[in-house]
């Protein structure tokens, strides 16, 4: 039982205990099927290939293989509603095999909006017969026991254990994923318990909040906040999420115009959001940025009120040159004196740390498609383009076009 196969069989059999799950394989390279246990193996093909190659399935476009190799399950969905998890088998640390679970539906689905669907793929009678057949056998799964398989999946590929927030959710196409393929989501609605534990950290500023939010998400759900419009959906559920942030940040200390100003940024990032994949790093973000800053707070306690104005303000003004002379007398300041003070107490330059804040704040305005590259840089008051690269990349490891392209 030492290999993949005999892990994976394994898995099978236990999944096997409590649904009826298809599990699949495909090889690396070209996509061709290696392995199906679903009755209709060549229906299941067609479903994850629908909205990812092109109507020959042959020709990849844009398709599955790319975004599996990224290293991470990944959550495909199709505009029917069905749910897949997509893994990636490595031998010699080369590609070898692609490995899916499902399809199965993780909310009620519309047999209306199927055969709809599937009408326009222009399907003979028989075909189309022989599908909805099929689907009305797939399992409904809650969402977190879905995702549970899933990590189960990768620790019997890679012997790595992860959490459900390393999942990845790419969009193949242009279409809007229907409503019943919303961003994943716990099993019942958010209890009251899950959500004060969750803003504690918070409020507390805790550091080791990593391992424990991917618990919480099998806590709760917030529930449907839109009708049919699954981004519509993400975008509401990031709202309510940075509003219950910044008031347990307030509740942590973090002086309330500050907390509400980034409230007010990030929830204008998400309303520009274009993508389920760009808010879930707005709100990764948001809350890593919110439990930082009440952590530093809390911790900082050599910086004079003075010194740690100058943080909020240079944290809250992050686009555009920072005028020091200008902060400076604001604060009451020589400039020699406060850009000393402000080493002395802050342990960095204050161009230093405006950087620092103007890089954070680049990668928010990244998530925006309808922002070039460029649009960013001017934005944020770098000279050129060509500068504003080089100290993102010198900050990130990255090019601004390879971050935005890492999680778009």
């Amino acid at each position: 039982m030492d290999s993949i196969d005999g892990r994976i069989a394994l898995l099978r059999e236990i999944v096997s205990c409590a649904h009826n799950l298809y599990f699949s394989e495909y090889d690396a390279d070209d996509f061709t099927p290696i392995y199906n246990n679903a009755p209709h193996e060549s229906a299941v093909y067609f479903l994850l290939s629908m909205d990812i190659i092109n109507e020959s399935l042959v020709n990849p476009n844009e398709s599955l293989l790319g975004n599996v190799k990224l290293g991470k399950p990944i959550v495909q969905a199709n505009t029917l509603g069905m749910t897949w998890i997509c893994d990636l088998e490595l031998r010699e640390s080369v590609p070898y095999k692609i490995h899916v679970i499902g399809p199965a539906f993780t909310d009620d689905f519309s047999v209306r909006n199927i055969e709809q669907k599937l009408d326009e793929r222009n399907l003979s009678v028989r075909v189309k017969s022989e599908f909805m057949d099929f689907i009305n056998q797939l399992p409904v799964i809650s969402t977190v026991r879905f995702y549970e398989y899933g990590l189960m999946l990768h620790y019997c590929l890679s012997g790595e254990k992860i959490g459900i927030s390393d999942f990845s959710y790419p969009e193949f196409t242009e279409k809007r994923v229907s409503e019943h393929t919303e961003k994943p989501k716990p099993v019942s609605h958010g209890t009251f318990l899950a959500e004060q534990r969750m803003l504690r950290f918070i409020q507390e500023g805790n550091l080791q909040y990593k391992k424990e939010m991917d618990k919480l998400i099998s806590f709760g759900d917030i529930g449907k906040l839109a009708d049919k419009d699954s981004l519509r959906q993400a975008k509401n559920s990031v709202i309510v999420f940075v509003t219950l942030c910044s008031r347990a940040a307030i509740a942590g200390g973090l002086p309330p115009e500050i907390a509400l100003s980034l409230s007010d940024r990030y929830i204008q990032s998400a309303e520009s959001s274009e993508s389920v994949s760009s808010l879930t790093e707005i709100s990764r973000a948001m809350r890593d940025d919110y439990i930082h800053r009440v952590f530093k707070l809390k911790t900082d306690s050599g910086i004079s009120p003075k010194m740690r104005q100058a943080c909020d303000y240079i944290s809250l003004h992050p686009e555009g040159k920072l005028d020091i002379h200008a902060l400076a007398q604001r604060l009451g300041y020589s400039d020699y004196y406060f850009t000393k003070k402000f080493k002395r107490e802050v342990g960095t330059t204050v161009n230093e740390f405006a950087m620092k804040q103007r890089i954070q704040r680049a990668k928010e305005l990244l998530n925006e498609k309808n922002l070039s590259v460029s649009d960013v840089s001017e934005r944020l008051g770098f000279s050129s383009p060509s500068h504003f690269g080089d100290m993102f990349r010198k900050a990130t490891g990255q090019s601004p076009g390879e971050y935005r392209m890492s999680f778009n």
